[in-house]
């Protein structure tokens, strides 16, 4: 059960079902192109989604981004 009384929310008690198959939690999915986001993706994320480019090109090292 979620509750949250504070000042921005005043909820609850909420139930959530059915409940994620994953354990421990749902995945997280990351996107962006840049250096900080890539790394961030494969510091915190379980996947990466990639928004924007248009070619293979925007990934190699010397990319702008």
């Amino acid at each position: 059960m979620i509750e949250v009384h504070d000042e921005h929310f005043d909820f609850g008690p909420v139930k959530f079902n059915p409940k994620p198959l994953q354990q421990p939690s749902i995945p997280i999915e990351v996107g962006g192109i840049s250096a900080p986001a890539l790394r961030r993706a494969g510091r915190l994320g379980d996947g990466w989604i990639e928004i924007g480019s248009t070619d293979l090109d925007d990934f190699r090292p010397d990319s702008p981004w």
